[in-house]
């Protein structure tokens, strides 16, 4: 009995400082890239940011060409 208590102390020892040794995972980068919201073109489907859209009345246009072209109009 004297035995296996020796023998669990050592395992938990050699198991404690193993874990204690190993280095710490690396954290998060605080600099990450930036989520931005994505619009799709109501003209071609193309997908971008929401605040490089062009905005027409019936929603976001990659360009005023775009826009033009499905007959929309500034909303302004």
């Amino acid at each position: 009995m004297r035995a296996l208590f020796w023998l669990l102390l050592l395992g938990w020892l050699i198991w404690l400082i193993s874990r204690l040794r190993r280095p710490a995972p690396p954290s998060a980068p605080k600099d990450g890239p930036v989520l931005q919201d994505m619009v799709a073109c109501n003209h071609c489907g193309l997908h971008l940011p929401k605040r490089d859209a062009v905005q027409g009345s019936r929603g976001a246009y990659c360009s005023t060409e775009h826009r033009t072209a499905a007959n929309d109009h500034n909303p302004a």
